[in-house]
């Protein structure tokens, strides 16, 4: 041995000691790593139990859920069941936009490939992770796959002895309304429930109210205006009582909403404006906020030079609604591009809101602002 390096040894005290076997080095290091893994995840989901407690906001709650999912799986394995339950909780947290951007797709999926895998393929505990992957698909997913996703969950569901009849029924529903928004075929199964809720639910339950809703929601994008119309129609002219539920008075807002637009639309404003009634009648007309929402809005025309050049700015206008829902009176306060200001009134004048209603009656209301934003690139 080189006399430099024996002198370094024995400096060290290593020349001559019992060693420990390279495999029990590597031991060592992984019990350490796995203490400093166990440690982190019981930190991160005392956090996010804290976090519950606390109350939170959404937005950091789901900054919590998303840390004790990924502690999770670097201390029980990406593919353990306690990782995709946490997975799944922080999946319930996002928003619907986040829910169909597409983006958590393959999240989605492995929790449910665990669940396949730990509880078996007709477990009813598989029901909310089949619910999750069709949340969580791209507006433009796979026709196909996501048909088969939603008959093997509405099978799931029928097969269920957990669930209750109006649980399977809102689960139908909710499904459906997914694929509706995803422009899948399959959705035509929102024409069945509406009877098969009244039969088993009765004509004013709400998950028949919400049946027929859906249905016409399903009618109305797939342009049978006629048949939603109807349906619509026969929602808001349902005989609600004093202790009708949110949930009915939603519907019945909803159904007077869609009527409004769907009259402006075929410019029967008279029709229109017995439903902008209906809704202030309810209490739901405008409140005392700067820019009320309107019920039916049309957006500003482009012209051609202004898509050409390229042109961005924004205008604001300040207008009064009368007694009806009309817009009047529209002046502009500001306005960066003279075209742009003459494309938002023209918008602005075809608005319609639900007036105020005071003392039982509708009221004009002034002074409300609207801005519009314009940013056209070549």
């Amino acid at each position: 041995m080189h006399l430099m390096v024996r002198n370094l040894l024995l400096a060290a005290g290593l020349l001559g000691a019992s060693l420990t076997p390279p495999q029990a080095l590597a031991e060592t290091a992984a019990e350490t790593a796995e203490t400093s893994a166990a440690s982190t995840f019981e930190q991160a989901y005392a956090a996010l139990q804290q976090a519950h407690q606390q109350q939170l906001p959404s937005h950091e709650l789901r900054s919590y859920a998303q840390s004790a999912y990924q502690a999770a799986s670097a201390y029980f394995g990406d593919e353990h069941i306690n990782t995709a339950k946490m997975k799944l909780s922080f999946l319930n947290l996002l928003t619907p936009s986040q829910h169909s951007s597409g983006d958590f797709a393959d999240l989605a999926t492995s929790v449910l490939d665990t669940y396949e895998s730990e509880y078996g393929a007709d477990a009813d505990e598989l029901i909310p992770t089949l619910m999750m992957v069709l949340r969580t698909q791209p507006v433009r997913a796979h026709l196909r796959k996501n048909r088969a996703l939603f008959e093997r969950l509405i099978e799931a569901a029928e097969r269920s002895p957990s669930l209750s009849v109006e649980q399977q029924l809102r689960l139908k529903i909710d499904a459906a309304t997914l694929l509706l928004a995803q422009g899948n075929p399959a959705s035509r199964a929102l024409l069945d429930f509406p009877e098969q809720a009244q039969q088993q639910l009765g004509a004013s339950h709400d998950l028949t109210l919400l049946a027929e809703f859906s249905a016409a929601r399903y009618l109305e994008v797939n342009q049978q205006t006629r048949s939603a119309t109807d349906y619509f129609e026969k929602i808001s002219q349902h005989p609600f009582t004093e202790q009708a539920s949110e949930t009915q008075l939603s519907i019945k807002y909803m159904s007077h909403a869609r009527l409004v637009a769907t009259y402006e639309g075929i410019g029967e404003s008279d029709k229109a404006t017995k439903h902008c009634l209906a809704i202030a009648a309810m209490g739901r007309g405008i409140g005392d906020e700067e820019e009320p929402t309107p019920i039916y809005r049309v957006n500003p025309e482009f012209l051609p030079s202004m898509a050409r050049d390229g042109h961005s700015g924004s205008t604001v206008l300040m207008f009064d609604i009368n007694k009806l829902g009309m817009v009047e009176n529209i002046r502009v306060e500001e306005a960066s591009h003279k075209a742009w200001a003459r494309a938002a009134t023209k918008a602005l004048q075809q608005w319609r809101y639900a007036p105020r209603y005071v003392n039982g009656a509708s009221v004009d209301t002034a002074n409300r602002k609207v801005v519009f934003d314009f940013n056209i690139r070549r």
